[in-house]
C-alpha cells in the first residue's frame, strides 16, 4: 500500500458501513470498517438496507397498499408487514365482506353477492340470503300452497312451494279437498245406508266424497225397516197388515174397520150372525156389507125381493109374510054405453089396465050375464028381456091387493025414440067456409 484507502465506518460490524469514511493505510478493511457502504443503521448489525412496510393508519395490524421504507427489522407503530386493508381508516375491517344484494330492501338478499369493505350491510345489501323474489319486499321465503286442480278454492294434500304472497291459479291456501278433480265437492258427505234400495236410508251413515249417493246409500233417512223396500216414508199405509208401512210411527192409521157378513147364497145380503172384520173397502168373495138376509140359503129371499103373495114366505125379509104389496091404482071410470036395451047382447064394457093388477072382478045388474072376459079388463055382457036398471061394477086384484070397487049406473031403454019430423035451422043458401046451426 502506498496511499491510504477510504473505508466506511462499520460500527455494528455487520460488514456494511455507514456513510462515514476513514482513510486507512491498509489494503484490507480493518475491524470496524467496511469497503461496502449503505448501512441504514450502523448501530444495529441486524439491518443494513431499509425494509418496505405498509402504512397501517388504523393500527389494526393490516396495512394499506401504501408503503414506506424504514430502517427497522420490525414494523414501527403505524406500519405493518401485511397489506390488504380495504379501509385503513377503520380498525374493525381489513378484508372486504360478501353481502347479498337486497334489491327490494326487505332485509333478505338474493343469491347475488357483492364484496364490500364495510362491517355492516349497506343499504341495498343484506347479510342474509334466501329471498325467493328480490323484487317484492312482501315475500322472502317460498310459501307452501295446496294444489287445487279443480279450481274450487280447496286444495288437495299435495303442496308446492311458490314465491308468491297471493295464491296463484291452480293452487289454494286451504287443504282438505276430498276429490280435487271435481269442483262440485270438497268435503266428504254423510249418506245413509239404504240396504233395501228403496230410496230411504236407515240411521247408519257412511262418508263418501261424492255429490250423489252411491249405490246402497241415500241422502234421505227415515226408513224404519231397511230390509224391506215396500216399507218407507213415501209408502201408502196398508190397512190391516199390522205394519207401519209409511214409517210415521203408527200402524194402520187412517184406516176404517169394516164388518162384512157371510153371504152364503150370494144374493148381496149377508147373515147378521156370521161376520168378519176387514180394512178393505170391498167385501171379500162370499161376504156382504149388508146383514139383513133372513134366509142366507135362498138367493130369492132378500130385502130387495118383491113379496110373493100366497107362498107363505117372508120374501123381502121385513118380518111379515104375504103383506100387502104396493097399492094398486084406484079405478076411476068404466068405458062402455050409458044405457042398453032389453035383450041386447054383445055389449062391451072395459077399464084402463091397472099396473100390477093380475085380475079384474066384474059385477052386473040382476038379469044381465057376462058372456066373456070375466077376470080381464074388458067384458062382454048380454041383457035379458026383463032387464031392469042397475049398476055395473069392477075392482082390480093381484095376489096381495084388491082395489076398492068402482060402480056406475046403467040405464035400460024401454021405448024407441020418436021419429024426427023436422030439421030446424036456416034455410037460406050458405057460403063456403061459413058455419050454420041446424
Amino acid at each position: 500500500i502506498q496511499t491510504p484507502i477510504n473505508y466506511y465506518v462499520d460500527a455494528d460490524g455487520d460488514g456494511v458501513g455507514s456513510a462515514a469514511t476513514a482513510s486507512l493505510c491498509s489494503s484490507t478493511a480493518p475491524a470496524g470498517y467496511s469497503s461496502t457502504t449503505g448501512d441504514c443503521n450502523d448501530n444495529n448489525a441486524s439491518i443494513q438496507t431499509p425494509i418496505n412496510y405498509y402504512v397501517d393508519a388504523d393500527g389494526d395490524g393490516v396495512g394499506s397498499s401504501t408503503t414506506a421504507s424504514l430502517c427497522s427489522v420490525t414494523a414501527h407503530a403505524g406500519y405493518s408487514t401485511i397489506t390488504g386493508d380495504c379501509n385503513d381508516n377503520n380498525a374493525s375491517i381489513q378484508t372486504p365482506i360478501s353481502y347479498y344484494v337486497d334489491a327490494d330492501g326487505d332485509g333478505v338478499g338474493s343469491s347475488t353477492t357483492a364484496s364490500l369493505c364495510s362491517v355492516t350491510a349497506p343499504a341495498g345489501y343484506s347479510t342474509i340470503t334466501g329471498d325467493c323474489n328480490d323484487n317484492n319486499a312482501n315475500i322472502q321465503t317460498p310459501i307452501n300452497y295446496y294444489v287445487d286442480a279443480d279450481g274450487d278454492g280447496v286444495g288437495s294434500s299435495t303442496t308446492a312451494s311458490l314465491c308468491s304472497t297471493s295464491v296463484p291459479a291452480g293452487y289454494s291456501s286451504t287443504t282438505g279437498d276430498c276429490n280435487d278433480n271435481n269442483a262440485s265437492i270438497q268435503t266428504s258427505i254423510n249418506y245413509y245406508v239404504d240396504a233395501d234400495a228403496d230410496g230411504y236410508g236407515s240411521a247408519a251413515t257412511a262418508s263418501f266424497c261424492s255429490t250423489t249417493a252411491p249405490a246402497g246409500y241415500s241422502s234421505t233417512t227415515g226408513d224404519c225397516n231397511d230390509n224391506n223396500a215396500a216399507i218407507k216414508p213415501s209408502a201408502t199405509e196398508i190397512c190391516g197388515n199390522g205394519i207401519d208401512d209409511n214409517c210415521d210411527g203408527n200402524t194402520d192409521e187412517g184406516c176404517t174397520s169394516i164388518t162384512y157378513y157371510l153371504d152364503a147364497d150370494n144374493d148381496g145380503f149377508g147373515n147378521a150372525s156370521i161376520s168378519i172384520t176387514s180394512f178393505s173397502a170391498s167385501a171379500p168373495a162370499g161376504y156382504s156389507a149388508l146383514n139383513t138376509d133372513c134366509n142366507d140359503n135362498n138367493f130369492a129371499v132378500k130385502p130387495s125381493a118383491s113379496e110373493i103373495c100366497g107362498n107363505g114366505i117372508d120374501d123381502n125379509c121385513n118380518g111379515v109374510i104375504d103383506e100387502n104389496g104396493t097399492a094398486l091404482t084406484a079405478i076411476s071410470s068404466i068405458n062402455g054405453p050409458v044405457g042398453v036395451c032389453k035383450s041386447q047382447t054383445g055389449v062391451v064394457f072395459s077399464v084402463t089396465s091397472i099396473s100390477g093388477a093380475t085380475t079384474y072382478t066384474w059385477t052386473v045388474p040382476t038379469g044381465a050375464t057376462i058372456t066373456a072376459g070375466q077376470g080381464s079388463a074388458s067384458i062382454t055382457v048380454s041383457f035379458s028381456a026383463t032387464q031392469a036398471a042397475g049398476n055395473i061394477c069392477v075392482k082390480a086384484n093381484n095376489a096381495c091387493v084388491t082395489t076398492a070397487q068402482f060402480c056406475r049406473s046403467l040405464t035400460i031403454y024401454t021405448a024407441k025414440p020418436a021419429t024426427p019430423v023436422a030439421i030446424l035451422g036456416s034455410n037460406i043458401e050458405v057460403c063456403p067456409g061459413s058455419t050454420k046451426t041446424f
